[in-house]
């Protein structure tokens, strides 16, 4: 498992890359990056990069637990997410996750297969 949180300043994003087995600690980790760069360094979008995870131990419990910590950060109401899938399968199991956060608050969510898409689309305001 390896992990990574970089900043992209000029467009106010974290992505958080994530590699290996995905749980709800790994999960976990990236929120408090994603809270800890809203503080330092005034990021208002995020991406969530799993294309080289391996998302096959995510169940109910972690997508819910993911999805109810949102609103503990520091992340406005306004804010896009993009997660980005690695496969059609995952992309599935991603989509549970943005289905689950809808109905969590009004933040906007969405998946991607492609990486640049995905930062583009979370950088529009």
């Amino acid at each position: 498992m390896s992990r990574d949180a970089k900043i992209n300043r000029e467009d106010a994003q974290i992505e958080i890359v994530l590699h290996g087995m995905v749980g709800g600690a790994e999960f976990a980790w990236g929120l408090r990056e994603i809270e800890r760069a809203c503080r330092k360094d005034s990021v208002v979008s995020v991406v969530w990069d799993f294309r080289k995870a391996d998302l096959s131990q995510l169940n109910f419990e972690v997508i819910q637990g993911s999805v109810e910590d949102w609103p503990a950060l520091a992340l406005g109401e306004d804010t896009r997410i993009a997660a980005v899938a690695g496969n059609q399968l995952d992309e599935i199991l991603l989509r549970l996750w943005r289905e689950a956060g809808q109905h969590r608050d009004r933040r906007q969510r969405m998946v991607f297969l492609d990486i640049e898409e995905a930062r583009i689309w979370a950088a529009q305001k």
